[in-house]
């Protein structure tokens, strides 16, 4: 719901796909265009309406019903393995369903994190996809949670992607990125320049 959206715009279509379907055994049996009229205001509904029905279906089928109840007795790599057979599930998706869902101790890797992390000189990869694995032996497991959640508060409010507030973090003293940029402004500044 919240891929590529907004996070008002996403609890607004979300909160209207728990009205239009209040029970998920109902999207089950929904067309999919009825579901992607929902889904609308959050871009790419069409994708999404498919997604979310073969979610529903495959669950339904699975199950005997749209739940995750019977997941929650696997071993994380289980879990894992069988989210991202579902349709659009990516590797972060999955351990989001798991940690907000599941109370899985484990660590999404998201734009925010996989940018905080790379100017904090944590990490070397390129994309977020490709770093699950080394952060997740950084971040001690009964703190991913907390970090999860602070990355992303950090990442929108001030650790943006063009324009890092470095005078209001609250981490910049650990920061290669803002010592660089200081460097640089310092190098700028100097004397005979």
């Amino acid at each position: 719901m919240s891929n590529r959206t907004a996070p008002k715009v996403a609890i607004a279509t979300y909160r209207s796909l728990k009205e239009r379907f209040p029970r998920w055994d109902v999207l089950a049996e929904a067309r999919v265009a009825d579901i992607e009229r929902v889904l609308r205001p959050a871009g790419l509904a069409l994708k999404k309406a498919r997604q979310l029905s073969g979610i529903a279906k495959r669950l339904r089928e699975d199950f005997g019903r749209v739940t995750l109840s019977p997941l929650r007795c696997l071993p994380d790599a289980d879990v894992l393995a069988y989210l991202r057979r579902l349709p659009g599930v990516s590797t972060k998706v999955a351990y989001c369903v798991m940690m907000y869902t599941m109370d899985r101790e484990v660590l999404p890797v998201d734009v925010h994190v996989h940018k905080i992390c790379s100017r904090l000189g944590w990490i070397s990869k390129k994309r977020a996809d490709q770093s699950h694995e080394v952060l997740a032996m950084l971040v001690p497991s009964h703190r991913r949670f907390a970090f999860h959640v602070g990355c992303i508060a950090l990442g929108r409010k001030v650790c943006t992607p063009s324009k890092p507030n470095h005078h209001r973090c609250p981490i910049r003293k650990y920061c290669e990125h803002a010592a660089r940029e200081h460097e640089e402004k310092e190098r700028r500044q100097a004397p005979g320049r």
